[in-house]
């Protein structure tokens, strides 16, 4: 390491090749499950955790519909000591620990030696998640994704893959890495909005 919860995704059929597919997966969240949601043109045919069957809906209407199932709203504004760099399994074991405290975490951890900011940090993530949710992007120019932690009063935390070789002086070849680092909600919004114009 270095300092610097989910269903199956649904049967679709294949997409035309001007499609755009966004796959979706809340792992966390009151809408737990894993979606997809299909552009083509001003239409998307959304089938979403939480609904009953698929829609069409206006492709303008797609980030207001991403951003209602995964809670999107106001969080306050947080900062950390730089970024943190760890394997995903790693992460995957923080957030899963009933009593998240820094004793605990540090125990998780260990050998790796955290410095003791971000532990304070891990174990507010870990106490006030209330939403991990991923939106990955699929088009005919290329793809992206924003994976987000929902942390309520510890914010929002982006998740994104770290290319092996920024870490695997400290950690060595122990599984995918992935780096944490503090956002908002202005820029997911943002990035979620950029959705409305794939049509």
């Amino acid at each position: 390491m270095t300092a610097g919860r989910g269903g199956s995704a649904p049967e679709t059929r294949l997409a035309p090749a001007a499609s755009v597919v966004v796959d979706v997966d809340v792992r966390v969240g009151p809408h737990t499950g894993s979606g997809r949601c299909v552009t083509t043109g001003d239409r998307t045919v959304v089938d979403l955790p939480g609904l009953a069957a698929p829609r069409t809906i206006s492709t303008a209407a797609l980030p207001e519909w991403l951003a209602g199932l995964v809670g999107v709203g106001p969080r306050p504004a947080v900062s950390s000591p730089g970024v943190l760099i760890l394997r995903r399994d790693v992460l995957d074991a923080v957030l899963d620990l009933a009593a998240p405290d820094v004793a605990a975490l540090a125990a998780a951890l260990a050998p790796e030696p955290v410095p003791r900011r971000w532990l304070e940090l891990l174990a507010a993530l870990g106490a006030g998640l209330c939403g991990r949710w991923r939106v990955g992007i699929c088009a005919p120019g290329g793809g992206d994704a924003l994976e987000i932690l929902d942390c309520a009063s510890a914010g929002l935390w982006a998740v994104h893959p770290c290319p092996v070789e920024l870490g695997e002086a400290e950690l060595g070849d122990g599984g995918d890495l992935v780096s944490l680092a503090p956002t908002t909600s202005a820029t997911v919004w943002a990035w979620l909005s950029r959705l409305a114009a794939t049509g």
